[in-house]
């Protein structure tokens, strides 16, 4: 099914999926305050990593703002080959953005193998899972590759970062210093949800500590991004307060 957006990208999306699609169809986006605040994060030489692309909704918008008058590009990580397949048909019928260079695999704290779950009606919610995890009906198990978030990304900055791989997000921070390194204002945006990241083996404090280890601040997601830390402030939430949060979009930026 072919959708056209509020903010002019087109998208061919799976019409069996009752988390998105619906949405898509119906208000002509996703997540509309994030769909903005991304609009107002970028500019023409801003690098974008999506980690958990699904179809290209956030790759094809900042691609889209981005545009191609500057240096700047998008980086999208997709392992399901179904979603990857219509990120690259997206990718063609947006011809005029910044270059995506895409990538067909899950970010994990190693190179390996790893166990996929697709869920039947729900493509927005397909994650990594235990080999030995039971399936669902109609849920059907794949493997796919998996990278760490250093050898993706290969030492280049990242201004923008957004992460939503449903409870894993331990995993791909696990190997942020590098990135950190080559990216001192490096914002990312990332899905908390103490459910899933325990549904994935994890424990909120797990996620906290990473956090830490790395200096990263938690703010609410504003509906712009704001450089004056006096009015940033007012979105901060402590790090020891996150587990208590049953889900929010969060920013996170090195402490300043």
């Amino acid at each position: 099914m072919l959708v056209h957006t509020v903010f002019g990208v087109k998208y061919f999306i799976d019409p069996t999926d009752d988390v998105m699609a619906p949405q898509m169809v119906v208000y002509r986006q996703w997540e509309s305050d994030l769909s903005r605040f991304m609009c107002n994060s970028i500019d023409r030489n801003t690098v974008f990593v999506d980690i958990g692309a699904n179809f290209g909704y956030f790759s094809c918008l900042v691609a889209s703002r981005i545009g191609r008058g500057g240096s700047g590009r998008v980086i999208a990580v997709e392992p399901n080959p179904k979603m990857l397949a219509l990120l690259n048909r997206n990718i063609q019928v947006n011809w005029s953005m910044a270059p995506v260079e895409v990538h067909g695999c899950a970010i994990a704290d190693a190179e390996c193998e790893l166990t996929f779950n697709l869920p039947a009606g729900r493509a927005a919610n397909a994650s990594l899972m235990a080999a030995d995890a039971p399936l669902a009906d109609g849920d059907q198990r794949i493997t796919v590759q998996g990278r760490t978030l250093g050898a993706v990304v290969a030492g280049r900055r990242v201004d923008l970062m957004k992460v939503d791989v449903e409870g894993y997000e331990a995993s791909v921070l696990a190997h942020l210093g590098s990135v950190l390194a080559a990216s001192p204002h490096l914002c990312i945006v990332m899905e908390w949800s103490p459910a899933q990241m325990q549904a994935a083996g994890f424990q909120p404090m797990d996620i906290v500590a990473l956090l830490k280890k790395f200096s990263l601040r938690a703010f609410r997601i504003p509906s712009s991004r704001f450089d004056d830390n006096e009015t940033l402030a007012r979105f901060a939430v402590d790090l020891d307060e996150l587990p208590s949060l049953q889900y929010e979009n969060l920013m996170l930026i090195q402490g300043r």
